[in-house]
């Protein structure tokens, strides 16, 4: 029964070529914008999940509210890590961070610039699924002027040569020696370093502002203990850090810290941000390591990608049902030599089974053509191999079996209603009322279609305004010098040299 199935059905899509083309490149497009949104989707949900420990790591973040608005710092004082972890049991470890901005480092002869170097510690590689390829994570970061390189970073520096206990030179006076290559830090990471200096390194006993409670200059992460809830110690956050903070605003201050808050019509708020909650939902706040993402921009792909296939399905379902009347004679001639009505449904779903998979075949090529520039617009690098893992392998073709069920079933039902009488007869075929669902169908899509062109125009017109809105000055005449900090007291004479340019 099956091997006559296929065959009729592959000499229906011979004689019917024109149909077959028109009804599976109209669902291969919607499958081609499914699989991309399920592809971009799956990229951002997989963030910070290589970490081993990722559901038990979590960042203090301080959010200041002042005069109605509100102010998120993705940082802490440098004394608050150690003393969690010192008098808190359920938590097992603690690191902080320092951004150290742009540096210059020199090898021998070589010069490089570098961006992503922080200050951190030991603790960074336990609490982190960072592997250190060489060197000791317990003593790598531990004494001062000593670093760690990222495997790429350490190949530019030093190629096939054994990189420890080398040493290089940052800003041209101080000298560090290299103690440990960490392998490099995944792509879905919310941050990425090429180097980690030792946190010894810096004199936070010279610097009261930064070795205070009342700074948050240092991101900070806790790892809590296994089965350890960290709800008790968010629960009683505020009111820890408050109390150390009295102490600091008294000695400097000579008041307390409620009037402190009160003359600066401030309220501070102390939360534990779980480390799978930063890239999605950690919003745009300060001291980030880079610019995090938004859940919205999820729903938002969600949404507009099940638009484009509900409007593919319902194209499907008003061809295979506009074409009913073709196919009337072909059912009554099957019902009169003894054809059950399930044997006429197990014909029509199978044939939207095998539309459903030629269209997922092609929805591939599509992807795997969009892909380099879905990748440039959305700034990812994802991959087509991403489609054969088993996991979204297995949910492509789940969509697929849903989508041939969904799409396949009422043109099933509704053609296999035929009364094989009126149809031999030459008479229309008149079989289950189908007229009102295909005009709903109809109005379905025109209706998604306007709505996705005018959203559409309205993006394009509002980035446009965006760009070409006069801000004040001619931004084509405006140049910016980065890192002119390093250059010391040099940066006035250097802006003084520029002004005696007549063209500046």
């Amino acid at each position: 029964m099956l091997k006559n199935y296929l065959v009729t059905t592959f000499r229906n899509i011979r004689k019917q070529r024109a149909f077959t083309i028109i009804n599976v490149f109209g669902l291969a497009l919607g499958l081609a914008a499914c699989l991309l949104a399920l592809l971009y989707i799956r990229d951002e949900l997989s963030y910070d999940r290589y970490n081993t420990k990722a559901d038990r790591i979590h960042r203090l973040t301080a959010r200041l509210y002042r005069g109605g608005q509100e102010l998120v710092i993705s940082g802490a004082g440098a004394p608050v890590g150690p003393y969690l972890e010192e008098h808190f049991p359920e938590v097992e470890a603690a690191v902080r961070f320092r951004q150290e901005g742009s540096i210059r480092v020199r090898t021998g002869e070589n010069v490089f610039r570098e961006t992503n170097v922080v200050h951190s510690e030991p603790s960074f590689f336990e609490i982190f699924t960072i592997p250190l390829l060489r060197g000791n994570a317990e003593t790598a970061l531990a004494a001062p002027r000593t670093l760690v390189l990222s495997r790429t970073t350490a190949a530019r520096y030093f190629g096939r040569d054994d990189p420890l206990g080398r040493t290089v030179i940052i800003d041209e006076d101080q000298a560090w020696a290299v103690t440990g290559v960490f392998e490099d830090i995944p792509r879905t990471s919310h941050f990425h370093f090429d180097i980690i200096l030792s946190f010894s390194s810096l004199d936070l006993q010279s610097d009261p502002v930064s070795n205070s409670w009342m700074s948050f200059n240092f991101q900070t992460y806790l790892l809590f203990r296994e089965g350890a809830s960290p709800r008790p110690l968010a629960d009683n956050l505020d009111a820890l850090v408050a109390s150390h903070m009295a102490t600091e605003v008294e000695e400097t201050m000579g008041i307390s810290v409620d009037e402190f808050l009160a003359r600066a019509e401030m309220r501070i708020e102390n939360v534990l941000q779980p480390l799978l909650d930063i890239h999605l939902r950690g919003g745009q706040g300060i001291a980030e390591f880079e610019a995090n993402s938004d859940i919205k921009y999820i729903r938002i792909f969600t949404a507009v990608s099940l638009f484009i296939l509900l409007l593919a399905v319902a194209n499907f379902v008003n061809l295979a049902t506009a074409r009913s009347s073709g196919r009337a004679r072909e059912v009554g001639v099957r019902k009169v030599l003894g054809s059950a009505r399930r044997d006429l449904l197990g014909q029509f779903l199978l044939e939207s089974l095998v539309f459903s998979l030629l269209a997922l075949f092609l929805a591939v090529l599509f992807v795997q053509l969009a892909l380099p520039l879905f990748n440039q617009l959305a700034g990812k690098r994802m991959d087509i191999a991403g489609l054969a893992t088993p996991g979204f392998a297995g949910a492509s073709l789940g969509l697929v079996l849903a989508i041939a069920l969904l799409a396949g079933a009422y043109p099933a039902f509704y053609i296999s209603a035929f009364r094989p009488a009126p149809v031999l007869k030459g008479e229309e075929a008149r079989g289950a009322r189908g007229g009102g669902l295909r005009r709903v169908l109809v109005v379905f899509q025109f209706s998604v279609s306007v709505v996705l062109i005018v959203g559409t125009i309205v993006v394009f017109r509002q980035l446009r305004h965006i760009q070409n809105e006069d801000v004040g000055f001619d931004r084509d005449q405006v140049l910016i010098l980065e890192n002119t900090h390093l250059l010391g007291p040099g940066a006035t004479a250097l802006k003084e040299e520029m002004l005696a340019y007549p063209e500046v």
